[in-house]
């Protein structure tokens, strides 16, 4: 959705061969972009941080190009990881999280934190809870591609494909663990250790 208030744009996707083959040949590919009008370009570098050298790269395009286009960074929870220790790009950047659909977000409600200590069981000031959604949310979770797509069957397929990029590359690339087996295990039992059962009732009032 940002990309659309950019007239001239550039997407790189670290996962794509296309793009990783065209970095490695120039590494200013992006300086072909074929211009729709004069307005500054905007350059989204995806998944970039898997790039054993991203840091310096990016250093190196920021201070060479940082007059002439717009760039935008963005992965997973792993860059956050790599960004510690000794960071060359320092200085030159701001760093936003995106975190899942809430209920306030979605019905644009936001009341304050003592409206909530107050009555932590009413989900808007007006008393008028949409069911319906926190149905959806509570099955589908609040992350975009699944709670857009609305359906419980993709909903599981991305759960359980999300379960495995976790364990098996996200954890394997930056631990020593071995045992994914177990670890596995352990994470489908997390679940049962902090569930609480919350019952939600249409006209019940909590004071």
């Amino acid at each position: 959705m940002i990309a659309r208030d950019f007239s001239n744009q550039v997407y790189f996707n670290w996962d794509d061969i296309r793009s990783k083959r065209e970095l490695i040949q120039d590494s200013y590919f992006f300086e072909r972009v074929n211009r729709i009008d004069e307005s500054i370009p905007l350059v989204i570098f995806d998944e970039i941080h898997k790039y054993r050298n991203w840091k310096n790269y990016l250093k190196g395009v920021y201070d060479r190009f940082a007059e002439e286009y717009k760039i935008l960074v963005t992965g997973s929870g792993r860059l956050d990881l790599y960004q510690k220790g000794e960071d060359s790009l320092a200085g030159r950047y701001m760093k936003f999280h995106l975190m899942p659909f809430t209920y306030s977000e979605l019905t644009n409600h936001h009341y304050s934190v003592s409206y909530f200590l107050n009555h932590p069981f009413r989900f808007q000031e007006d008393n008028q809870t949409d069911y319906g959604l926190w149905d959806d949310l509570f099955e589908l979770s609040g992350f975009p591609e699944p709670f857009l797509k609305g359906e419980k069957d993709f909903y599981r397929l991305w759960s359980n494909n999300y379960q495995h990029q976790l364990i098996r590359e996200d954890i394997r690339d930056l631990t020593q663990i071995k045992k994914f087996d177990s670890l596995e295990i352990l994470y489908s039992l997390l679940p049962l250790k902090v569930r609480v059962n919350l019952g939600l009732f249409k006209g019940k009032n909590f004071n």
